[in-house]
């Protein structure tokens, strides 16, 4: 681990506070999340134009219990519903990928 994550690890209360934090609900787990992008974007594919996604949430990686098994589950951010399309897991954030509920 570099220097820099071990200070971002000892700082991420202060760092989220920063940025400002929501909620997010899945699977019985409630934890703060960063909203790091929304977009309303759309890409073309076989049954047309569909949204990319529509937001990435960050979490601590120490505030989510088996991030990867809640790929494809709904999730609430923030009063609104998603579901969760792709999970990444770093050593200083966890980033959920979120699309349309109805995907």
């Amino acid at each position: 681990m570099s220097g820099i994550d071990s200070f971002l690890l000892s700082a991420l209360d202060e760092v989220d506070a920063m940025l400002g934090m929501v909620t997010m609900t899945v699977s019985g787990q409630t934890f703060a999340v960063v909203i790091d992008d929304v977009t309303k974007s759309t890409i073309g594919d076989d049954v047309g134009l569909t949204a990319e996604y529509d937001v990435i949430a960050c979490a601590q990686p120490s505030d989510v219990t088996n991030p990867k098994n809640l790929v494809n589950k709904r999730c609430t951010v923030d009063g609104s519903e998603y579901r969760i399309n792709q999970v990444r897991v770093g050593t200083i954030a966890v980033h959920f990928i979120l699309t349309d509920i109805n995907k």
